[in-house]
């Protein structure tokens, strides 16, 4: 996984908000992989990161 992009986002958001979104990550991932025997990329993952963001901006 990209390390780099995930300290970008953790500045860009309070430790509350980053820690959110890392839980919805790793809660997604973690269905995928169990359900599904699914795999992500690093690209696949930018933007799961991405979509995920913009849900937490959202709300």
């Amino acid at each position: 996984m990209n390390y780099k992009y995930i300290g970008v986002l953790k500045t860009r958001h309070s430790k509350e908000v980053f820690e959110d979104i890392l839980l919805a990550l790793d809660q997604d991932l973690k269905f995928n992989k169990l359900r599904f025997d699914k795999r992500i990329t690093n690209e696949q993952f930018k933007t799961l990161i991405n979509s995920t963001e913009c849900v937490f901006r959202r709300i």
